[in-house]
Order: structure tokens, then sequence, then C-alpha cells
């Protein structure tokens, strides 16, 4: 089962600054900007997340032969 990260985006003096799961990631001064840092973000977990599945696989192949 796959565990989703979780973004938060919290305005504080004019700035917002991006949490992920908790940790503090990045600021920035638009909350265009943070969103869009937030969904590449999740995209590219996503990616590494088939990358890594796709490896074990292959490792787990690899064994079999």
């Amino acid at each position: 089962m796959e565990i989703e990260d979780i973004y938060d985006i919290i305005e504080e003096n004019g700035e917002f600054k991006v949490f992920k799961n908790n940790s503090f990631v990045e600021k920035f001064s638009l909350l265009g900007a943070a969103k869009s840092f937030v969904e590449k973000e999740k995209n590219k977990d996503k990616e590494e997340n088939k990358k890594s599945i796709k490896s074990k696989f292959r490792k787990k192949s690899e064994l079999e032969r």
C-alpha cells in the first residue's frame, strides 16, 4: 500500500511556506508559485515511486533466473 505525502501551504507575514510531512521545504512570495511547486513535487514523487517499484521487480526477477 502506498503512503501519500502530506503537503501544507502556510501563509506567514505575506510569504507562503511549503511543508512536506510537517517539514519545511520551500518559501514563496506568491501563492500560485507555491501551489505549482507542490504539484511538481507530487508528480516527481509519483515518478520516483514507479521507478522504485520497477527496479525492485527487476531485481527480484533477476534472482529467479
